[in-house]
C-alpha cells in the first residue's frame, strides 16, 4: 500500500490542531468535563442536566475536529478499501465533511423529535451531553490515527485504521450503554428506550451506511 497522504490534508490537520489548542488554553473546564464523564460521571451527569441543550463555544469549536476527523478517517478507510469507488483530491473529502456534519445534526433533529413525543425529562439532557463529548473525543482520536496512518505504509496503515474502526465501534456502543442507563435511571419505559435508540443512534447510523454505500459504492 502507497502512501495515503496528500498534500491537501496538511490545512485540514493544521486547522484542527489549533482549535484543540485553542480549547485546550481557553476552555480548561471542558477537558476537565471530558474526563468526568470517565472518571466521576456523577458531576457530568448534574453538569448535563444543568446546562439542558445549551450550545457551549468549547463544543462549538471542536464540532470541527469532530467532523474533519471523522471525515478523514472514513476518507483514508475507503480509499485503503477494494470495495469502495472514491476518487483522489479535496473533492471527495469535502463531501464526505458535509454527509458527516448532516448526520450529527440528523441526530440534533431527532433528539427534538423524541423530545416533542415522549417526555424522556433528564434523560435526554444527559444522553446528549455525553454523545457530544463522547463524540469529539473520538473525532480527536480519529484524527490522530488518520495522520499516522495516512504517512504509513504497508503494514501499519490498514492495521491503525482497523484499531480506528474498534474505537469508533467502541464509542458507539459506550453512547448506547449511557443512553440507557440514563433512561433507566429516569424510569423511562422500554418502549421509550427502543425509540431513543432507533431514533438517536441507530437512525443516523443506517443513514451514514446507506448514503455512504450509495454515493461511493464500487
Amino acid at each position: 500500500m502507497d502512501h495515503l497522504f496528500e498534500p491537501w490534508m496538511t490545512w485540514f490537520l493544521l486547522g484542527a490542531l489549533i482549535l484543540v489548542v485553542l480549547v485546550r488554553v481557553q476552555y480548561p473546564q471542558y477537558i476537565q468535563l471530558l474526563g468526568y464523564n470517565f472518571t466521576n460521571y456523577r458531576i457530568a451527569k448534574q453538569t448535563f442536566i444543568d446546562n439542558e441543550y445549551q450550545i457551549k463555544p468549547d463544543w462549538l469549536f471542536m464540532f470541527p475536529v469532530l467532523v474533519i476527523g471523522h471525515a478523514l478517517f472514513l476518507f483514508l478507510f475507503l480509499k485503503s478499501s477494494a470495495s469502495f469507488a472514491i476518487a483522489e483530491g479535496v473533492g471527495p473529502f469535502l463531501t464526505m465533511c458535509f454527509l458527516v456534519a448532516m448526520v450529527f445534526m440528523l441526530k440534533i433533529v431527532a433528539m427534538q423529535l423524541v423530545s416533542t413525543i415522549g417526555k424522556p425529562g433528564n434523560s435526554l439532557k444527559v444522553y446528549y451531553g455525553n454523545s457530544i463529548l463522547v463524540s469529539e473525543l473520538t473525532g480527536s482520536v480519529l484524527l490522530l490515527l488518520s495522520i499516522a496512518a495516512s504517512l504509513s505504509e504497508g503494514g501499519p496503515a490498514p492495521l491503525l485504521i482497523y484499531v480506528g474502526i474498534g474505537i469508533y465501534l467502541l464509542s458507539y456502543l459506550f453512547r448506547l450503554f449511557r443512553g440507557v442507563i440514563a433512561a433507566i435511571e429516569n424510569r423511562i419505559s422500554l418502549n421509550y428506550i427502543i425509540l431513543y435508540l432507533c431514533t438517536l443512534e441507530i437512525l443516523p447510523f443506517v443513514v451514514l451506511l446507506k448514503v455512504f454505500s450509495t454515493v461511493y459504492g464500487g
